[in-house]
């Protein structure tokens, strides 16, 4: 066990046994750190469960967490891994563009290993994919009566959302573009006067307070 941390030169006496003729050579003993890594685990990396057509199931841009993973750190390779065996032995490395194989969440290896040394540490990192929020629609449409036939009007949007709840834990927004409801722009304030006369779609937004969907 080397007595000088890191690097210690040690000295080699190598003799002919027959003759006791010698030479001296050295040694240098080199302990090379390990890369730096999140243990036991980084945190989740969430995608909302957009694709309706295959639920649970989302592609995950696994190259975008990479510089997060490195904490700063240069010369170093990152690639992710189905098992813990794999990772050990630095095979079968998945693509960086990866749709999860086990329904919403699945834990990947991560291999982090320094290109010049070859020292590597393990760690691991869940994908998730989180359900999207299920508001209920209006029964029916919100109805005033016109008292000038002008075919405009007040609305109190906030009167529909405990309906659109159910008790649910969601913040709703409301919208007059669909645009504008899919991007959280633009919403709009109580009480609400109708910009197209006797007729007008609005839109409501759900946000899931607790997984962001």
């Amino acid at each position: 066990i080397n007595t000088t941390i890191n690097t210690q030169t040690i000295w080699i006496r190598v003799e002919t046994i027959a003759t006791g003729c010698f030479d001296i050579v050295t040694l240098q003993l080199v302990v090379d750190p390990l890369p730096n890594a999140t243990q036991p685990n980084y945190p989740p990396y969430t995608l909302c469960d957009n694709d309706q057509t295959n639920l649970g199931f989302e592609t995950f841009d696994l190259g975008s967490k990479i510089n997060d993973i490195l904490l700063g750190q240069n010369g170093m390779s990152v690639n992710f891994y189905f098992s813990q065996a794999d990772a050990l032995s630095d095979s079968n490395a998945l693509p960086l563009l990866y749709v999860n194989s086990a329904i919403y969440v699945q834990t990947l290896w991560i291999r982090i290993e320094n290109v010049f040394t070859g020292c590597f540490v393990l760690s691991t990192m869940d994908i998730r994919v989180e359900p999207l929020p299920s508001p209920i629609p209006p029964s029916g449409p919100y109805t005033i009566c016109d008292d000038n036939q002008d075919g405009f009007s007040s609305f109190d949007l906030n009167t529909l959302t405990s309906d659109i709840l159910q008790g649910a834990n969601y913040t709703i927004t409301y919208h007059e573009t669909l645009t504008d409801a899919q991007l959280g722009n633009n919403s709009l304030v109580s009480p609400y006067y109708n910009l197209i006369p006797f007729i007008q779609s609005l839109y409501a937004s759900a946000l899931d307070n607790v997984n962001g969907c």
